[in-house]
């Protein structure tokens, strides 16, 4: 027999609309109230009466941070591709806030289990207890665009090796010998690896390494700060010959920066950066590029996890997507 909400409601002793907000996670109730109600759902075996096998398979979870989403410049392109390669395999997106999840085991499986989610993906960093905690549901999990250190997770990334040894080929075999860069290795996984890379590759053709022309200060909630870069180009006492900046948004801030300060781009200055965002395209000069691919890593990401949702065991895997230079104006 199936379990009711009005069965968990006199359990606990509070009305059906409470037991019904409890498990939709309303902010509305207390956590002692919304914890006892998990609690006895869990108890009595509860399932969500309005799904069946069928819907169960049909939602995948998309779990990020507000924040990320609220960024138009690239996060929101993931989001709507992804949200296209779901709709053309006959999937639904629902939207999870990783700072929603509390820690509560019982109540994201319940949450889960309310909107009939199938699987997870995890779009960029997230917290990594949060990580763990969405791990132990069980549910088949893709985070795209970083890897969870110590947690079986199947990943899908750009190759960021091959992204920089992309950039800076392009930039050797024109000529340029002094090369500096710009982006905070702590703001992602992918930058990260991307300064690292930049290291790699200056070393692999026998360039100097000149701290003076790096920069990695930038703050971390306001890494976009135009004046701060300007002032940190400012300041260089020697400018390179080009910069590898770590994605198009701060290349463009550079190319603008360096404009102001009486630099012609890419007469004086080369300038490559890393995304390829249709923005970069309608800038003056066009940004050099390279691509990464993000159509590609989204429906890589959404055929991935359907087939674990739909029984191919489930491989911790990390599934490298290959950039692509685009040529723009930025580079003589």
């Amino acid at each position: 027999m199936k379990v009711t909400q009005k069965q968990i409601a006199e359990k606990v002793g509070v009305s059906i609309n409470t037991v019904s907000l409890a498990m939709r996670g309303s902010s509305s109730l207390s956590k002692e109230t919304t914890a006892e109600i998990l609690k006895v759902a869990n108890q009595l075996g509860y399932v969500n009466s309005k799904s069946d096998a069928n819907e169960k398979r049909k939602n995948l979870c998309l779990i990020s941070t507000g924040n990320r989403l609220h960024d138009s410049y690239f996060y929101m392109s993931f989001y709507q591709k992804i949200l296209r390669h779901a709709h053309l395999r006959g999937y639904n997106i629902i939207f999870l806030d990783s700072s929603d999840i509390s820690g509560d085991l019982d109540k994201l499986n319940l949450y889960f289990s309310a909107n009939s989610i199938a699987g997870v993906l995890i779009l960029g960093h997230i917290d990594i207890e949060a990580a763990k905690l969405i791990k132990r549901t069980n549910l088949p999990i893709v985070a795209i665009g970083v890897r969870y250190d110590n947690t079986e997770i199947c990943t899908v990334i750009e190759d960021n090796g091959l992204c920089v040894y992309q950039a800076i080929g392009y930039l050797y075999n024109r000529g340029y010998q002094d090369i500096g860069y710009l982006g905070n290795p702590g703001h992602s996984e992918s930058f990260n690896e991307r300064y690292y890379n930049y290291l790699r590759e200056l070393h692999r053709h026998g360039l100097p390494i000149q701290n003076d022309c790096i920069i990695m200060d930038m703050d971390l909630d306001d890494m976009y700060n135009y004046d701060f870069i300007k002032d940190k180009l400012r300041a260089m006492p020697k400018l390179p010959q080009a910069f590898l900046c770590a994605n198009d948004n701060t290349a463009m801030i550079v190319s603008k920066a360096l404009q102001e300060l009486g630099f012609n781009v890419p007469k004086d200055i080369a300038i490559v950066g890393i995304d390829n965002a249709s923005v970069g395209k309608m800038t003056i000069p066009t940004l050099t590029s390279v691509d990464v691919r993000v159509d590609m890593q989204a429906q890589y990401s959404i055929d991935k996890l359907i087939s674990f949702v739909e029984g191919a065991p489930y491989e911790a895997v990390r599934i490298l997507i290959p950039t692509q230079l685009e040529e723009g104006q930025s580079v003589k």
